[in-house]
This record gives C-alpha cells, sequence and structure tokens, in this order.
C-alpha cells in the first residue's frame, strides 16, 4: 500500500544512525504499517498496540469521530488482529504484539524504552491527549513522538482532535515537523 510505504520513509527518515531502532506503532490494524517498516529496516524492533476492540467497547469519544477502526464488530476485529499475527509471525524475532489499550500498555515499558512512538490509535482529542501522556516517558532522549492524521481534513470522519491535541500538547515544548500523509513528528 504505497501511503504505507510513504510513512514508513517518513519513520525511518528519522531513525536514521540509529543501528537497532526500538518502535512502538500505537493501533496497528491489520499491520501493513508495521509489515513494511519491519521489511525496510532488517533490524528495527517493533512492538504492535492495539485493543482490537469492537464498537461497543470502544470509548464514546473515540465512535463519534467516525473513525472506521473504530466501528468494527468482534468479529472484523478478531479478523484484523489475526492479519497483525500474521505479521508478527514473520518477524517473530523483532516483533510482538501487545493486545491492550493504548494508557494500560504504555504502563508496561520502562522508561527510556523507545527509539519513537508513533500514534495512531483513538483520534480523538482525549484519546490522542491521553496517550501523549501516557508514551512520553518511554522515549529515550534524542528519540521521537509521531503519529498519524494530523490536519487530515477528511469528510467522512472527524480527526480535527489530533491536531488539536498534538499542537497544545506541545505548545510550550516546541514545533512539531509535518510530514506525508498527514503524519508529525517531535524530537524528544
Amino acid at each position: 500500500m504505497k501511503d504505507r510505504d510513504d510513512i514508513a520513509t517518513e519513520i525511518l527518515k528519522r531513525l536514521e544512525g540509529v543501528e537497532e531502532p526500538e518502535v512502538v506503532e500505537v493501533g496497528v490494524e491489520v499491520g501493513k504499517l508495521s509489515r513494511t517498516l519491519l521489511h525496510r529496516h532488517q533490524k528495527l524492533r517493533l512492538t504492535m498496540v492495539d485493543s482490537w476492540l469492537p464498537m461497543n467497547r470502544q470509548p464514546i469519544g473515540y465512535v463519534t469521530t467516525r473513525d472506521p477502526s473504530a466501528q468494527k464488530t468482534w468479529r472484523e476485529q478478531l479478523e484484523r488482529k489475526a492479519q497483525a499475527e500474521e505479521v508478527q509471525r514473520e518477524y517473530a524475532d523483532r516483533c510482538r504484539i501487545v493486545h491492550d489499550d493504548s494508557i494500560h500498555a504504555a504502563m508496561g515499558f520502562d522508561v527510556r524504552s523507545f527509539d519513537m512512538v508513533f500514534l495512531d490509535g483513538d483520534h480523538s482529542f482525549d484519546g490522542v491527549l491521553n496517550d501523549l501522556s501516557a508514551w512520553r516517558c518511554t522515549i529515550r532522549p534524542g528519540g521521537w513522538f509521531a503519529g498519524h492524521d494530523y490536519d487530515n481534513p477528511t469528510d467522512q470522519q472527524d480527526m480535527s482532535g489530533v491536531k488539536k491535541a498534538v499542537d497544545g500538547y506541545f505548545a510550550t515544548l516546541g514545533k512539531i515537523e509535518k510530514g506525508v500523509d498527514f503524519t508529525w513528528f517531535f524530537r524528544v
């Protein structure tokens, strides 16, 4: 998928010079971006985090964004998780899955564990703000906070919470970098 290849290029560009980067992807869906990253960087280690919850178990703020990932049934989410598990099996020596909500998953990692945390989960304002707060301490000095759907003008979904949360969170810390396909990056 071309857009995932473009996003992978943006991510890997920022990880240049890191011999064995440790990356977290929050919101993996079926693992397309995961597979691309693992294929293109032979020493990258990836943690894939997703809850794969059905619509009736998703946070209401996330459901109201109309994000297709928040609108799935149990069966659809199980199918999506199975596809992500195929990626994990293919790259088992460098990839693991954490089947949990983002906030709880973040609590399971040590401080300064990762070179990049890429957020593409709950796209509501509260969801993004909570993710930023939860994952902040897991990033190594010089590492990256990043994500998807920053200032995405789609009519079908309300992604405005991403930009508002990211801009508010980093307002006093510095300027974010924008990448292709509505990606954003901030060096810690």
